[in-house]
């Protein structure tokens, strides 16, 4: 499984920091039995970092991982290794340096079959959001989060499939003062 990690400087320009990143297998991991690897990384201002992980080394044909970063930033990755062909992109919308906060989900379907994808929020009362993905299609869905000044939590969901679950939450920054998650109480 490819991780992709990105310091971007689009907002703050030359007073961007670096960012570090953390990735957790909740599964055994290798040839030791017992649940917790995790992977450090630290990424530069500007930068982007591509690392790979291995699925073959998981036992139980399963992998489930947890992704840390700063300013709440959290994904989990969990499914089988043979899984069903879809692939996630999670990204800051292209509004970004206009102060709009919104996140862009590309969702693409490798698989010969249609998918019925489900994206559940899992904080803010949003409703789920329900689509068709043709076999070999793609689609864009795009979630505003200037309600709960950036901040998000949300689930995507493949009906055909129990394990297949893509966890995504954190805060869009967009250069503004703001509040901690109206999620916290």
């Amino acid at each position: 499984m490819e991780f992709v990690f990105e310091a971007g400087k689009l907002l703050f320009e030359d007073r961007a920091g670096g960012s570090p990143f953390s990735v957790y297998s909740y599964l055994p991991y290798g040839n030791t039995q017992s649940p917790g690897h995790n992977w450090s990384f630290g990424v530069a201002a500007g930068e982007k970092l591509q690392y790979d992980i291995p699925l073959s080394l998981h036992n139980n044909n399963m992998y489930h991982f947890a992704l840390f970063g700063p300013n709440g930033f959290f994904r989990e990755l969990r499914g089988q290794i043979n899984d069903n062909g879809l692939y996630i992109n999670c990204r800051y919308g292209a509004d970004l340096a206009k102060g709009k906060r919104n996140i862009v989900l590309e969702i693409s379907n490798n698989s010969g079959a249609e998918k019925h994808i489900i994206i559940k929020d899992n904080a803010y009362c949003q409703k789920d959001i329900i689509r068709k993905l043709p076999s070999r299609g793609k689609i864009l869905v795009s979630l505003n989060t200037e309600k709960n000044k950036g901040w998000y939590d949300f689930s995507v969901h493949d009906k055909s499939s129990s394990t297949f679950l893509r966890k995504y939450a954190g805060r869009v920054e967009n250069g503004k003062d703001s509040i901690s998650d109206p999620a916290m109480g």
